[in-house]
């Protein structure tokens, strides 16, 4: 079962997202840096359409996986084991400062 993104965005505190009206899968069993990276990434993007690929625990954290648009663009988050965002990437690998962290 999913929800609209902007339960997790007014839940994440990214309350000006919350206004977006388009829609972003996000998994009821979603963790919650699963959860982060897709509204973050969502955010970056300005683009509604994020679906969540996977993810995978690692020593720096929980690795996930992200798709983006009709193109199924591939954007990568690294999340800390206290919730923060370490890290994204966009589609060419290349670190991105978030503008909406």
């Amino acid at each position: 079962m999913s929800y609209l993104v902007k339960a997790a965005f007014a839940a994440s505190g990214l309350l000006g997202l919350a206004a977006c009206e388009e829609s972003v899968e996000i998994y009821s069993d979603a963790t919650p840096a699963e959860t982060s990276c897709l509204s973050a990434v969502a955010a970056e993007t300005n683009f509604g359409s994020v679906t969540l690929l996977g993810s995978e625990e690692t020593t720096a954290g929980t690795n996930v996986m992200v798709s983006v648009g009709e193109e199924n663009a591939s954007w990568q988050c690294l999340i800390t084991e206290d919730g923060a965002i370490a890290q994204v990437l966009n589609p060419d690998g290349e670190s991105v400062s978030l503008t909406n962290p």
